[in-house]
């Protein structure tokens, strides 16, 4: 179990590092939102909160900072190495918030991996995966920050690349719910 005071420092050590980098005006936002979708999921799937929660509050934190406008292709190449740098982040701050060695190896591997999922095989990378995911498509939460014309290119590969990997009961549910919610986003948007 992971109780609110040691969650607090995870996510304000996390929010040093968003803070220097990162998609501005996204990635505080979308990690908050990935960390309600992360609980959501270990509510209905299970998990071990003292992993899942620190790795989806890093799992962004490695972004090199881009600016106020930042275009679709800028995020795509700045993504080719976020995960590994996010990474580096855990192996820095978590042994000084109590964790073990395995503890701190798990979580450094769960932020490396977040971005790869057409190999997926352990229960905590799914979770991973679909909170980070269902969070990027919540717009409800986290309005987007690219053009509408890149916006729709990001939405069209992550139909392509990434609905096909939820694999959970929950994260399907959800993401019929926010894909609704995505498409009457666009049909609104001036």
């Amino acid at each position: 179990m992971l109780n609110k005071k040691t969650e607090e420092r995870i996510k304000k050590e996390a929010y040093k590092f968003i803070h220097k980098g990162g998609r501005n005006g996204w990635d505080d936002v979308h990690t908050l939102c990935a960390a309600k979708w992360m609980k959501k999921l270990i509510a209905k799937e299970g998990g071990d909160q003292r992993i899942l929660i620190p790795a989806i509050y890093f799992h962004d934190t490695g972004y090199p900072n881009l600016g106020k406008r930042y275009s679709y292709n800028q995020v795509m190449k700045a993504k080719l190495n976020h995960a590994r740098i996010a990474g580096k982040n855990v192996r820095k701050v978590l042994p000084k918030l109590g964790f073990c060695k395995e503890e701190i190896n798990r979580i450094s591997y769960l932020v490396e991996n977040h971005d790869k999922h057409n190999n997926i095989k352990e229960k905590d990378r799914q979770l991973v995966f679909e909170a980070d995911g269902l969070a990027q498509i919540d717009w409800r939460q986290v309005k987007p920050t690219f053009s509408k014309e890149d916006t729709i290119r990001f939405l069209k590969e992550y139909y392509k690349e990434r609905k096909k990997y939820m694999k959970t009961k929950t994260g399907k549910k959800y993401l019929k719910e926010l894909m609704r919610a995505t498409k009457i986003y666009l049909k609104n948007w001036k």
